[in-house]
């Protein structure tokens, strides 16, 4: 649902701007702020459907899971504790390469020649297309293996990324983030089962927080930087970004995932006692 409402957010932004506005072409810009206005609104609404999460569906609070009140802390084992660092450090490294081009593709695209339209419907159809293969990822998982699945996934924007350093043009740049993006929406519901099977239940919580602190530091960073890259020496650098921290944070990302020798568990030890989260 994620998805087809970006690509549907995507197409609209693109196309209604410019096809409704029937002011001359200098005051475009008007019907472009409109719409991110627009946009701001209907993503406040979203802050609505929050506010209940803490009801269950008779209007009660759900009963509290995890251990009672007062119960003994139970820390997170040792080999728990380096496999969520090193996760956290895979998710740092892509989320340089994610973070250097895709806040820029949509300048990238329109200094190749692409127009507003254009670059809308084009990345659109990418997210409709993720949308779809993403439901192909459990079958897939279950055919090649969900560790070499993922890795592979991560990967796929390395190829078209070193095609697009050696020849710059508006294909290559969709099909570099059409990679990245169907990739990373395909692999993250298989990563996030993943470290749930090997991370105690209770330290799952922290595990997550910290791959989501990890992806947005190392965002933030790789996108100003690579703002300063691009203003400097254009965009060979972040497409260089993209396509080095990708490929170093996929083999991190099996180092940390690779299947587990037979007859020795994939679980922490505590995980198979205790009640599965829902990712």
């Amino acid at each position: 649902m994620q998805t087809l409402s970006l690509t549907g957010g995507t197409l609209l932004g693109g196309l209604l701007p410019d096809r409704c506005w029937r002011g001359p072409a200098s005051t475009r810009w008007r019907a472009r702020r409109a719409a991110l206005l627009a946009a701001v609104g209907l993503g406040a609404l979203g802050v609505l459907p929050l506010l209940g999460l803490d009801r269950g569906p008779d209007g009660r609070a759900p009963r509290r899971a995890g251990p009672p009140r007062g119960a003994p802390h139970d820390p997170t084992p040792r080999a728990a504790r380096r496999l969520i660092g090193r996760y956290a450090g895979a998710t740092a490294l892509i989320a340089v390469g994610a973070g250097a081009l895709l806040r820029f593709v949509n300048v990238y695209l329109a200094r190749l020649g692409a127009s507003p339209g254009r670059i809308g419907l084009w990345l659109g159809l990418t997210g409709l297309l993720g949308a779809l293969l993403g439901l192909a990822g459990p079958a897939l998982a279950r055919r090649v293996g969900r560790e070499r699945l993922a890795v592979a996934l991560r990967l796929a924007p390395v190829l078209p990324g070193l095609a697009l350093l050696a020849a710059p043009a508006a294909p290559l740049v969709v099909l570099t983030y059409a990679a990245r993006q169907v990739g990373a929406g395909m692999t993250w519901p298989i990563e996030a089962t993943l470290l749930a099977e090997r991370v105690p239940a209770g330290a799952r919580a922290g595990a997550f927080g910290l791959r989501i602190a990890a992806w947005n530091l190392a965002w933030a960073a790789s996108s100003a930087a690579a703002g300063q890259l691009i203003v400097r020496g254009g965009y060979r650098y972040p497409v260089l970004l993209l396509v080095g921290s990708t490929a170093l944070g996929a083999l991190a990302l099996w180092a940390v995932f690779r299947p587990t020798p037979r007859g020795v568990p994939a679980r922490a030890p505590d995980a198979a006692v205790s009640e599965p989260t829902v990712e």
